[in-house]
C-alpha cells in the first residue's frame, strides 16, 4: 500500500489520484505515487503548477471528501 509509514505513524491514508486541500498554502491538488526516499511525506500536484509534485507533511493535508 501507498504511503505504509505515514498510515503507521499518524493514521492517515493517501492513495494516488486521491484530491486534497492543503491547510498551510490553501491549494487543491492530486496525490501522486510516493516517493522511495521520501515515506514520511506525501507527494501532491498542486493545480495549475507547471513545476513536479511537491513533499507535504500529512498532517497538513485535508481529503476533498472530508473537507467541510
Amino acid at each position: 500500500m501507498a504511503y505504509d509509514y505515514i498510515k503507521q505513524y499518524y493514521g492517515l491514508t493517501f492513495i494516488p489520484g486521491e484530491r486534497v486541500w492543503h491547510i498551510e498554502v490553501r491549494k487543491n491538488g492530486t496525490v501522486r505515487p510516493e516517493r522511495s526516499s521520501h515515506g514520511h511525506y506525501v507527494n501532491v500536484q498542486f493545480d495549475g503548477d507547471k513545476h513536479g509534485p511537491d513533499l507535504c507533511h500529512p498532517k497538513e493535508l485535508v481529503k476533498r471528501s472530508e473537507a467541510r
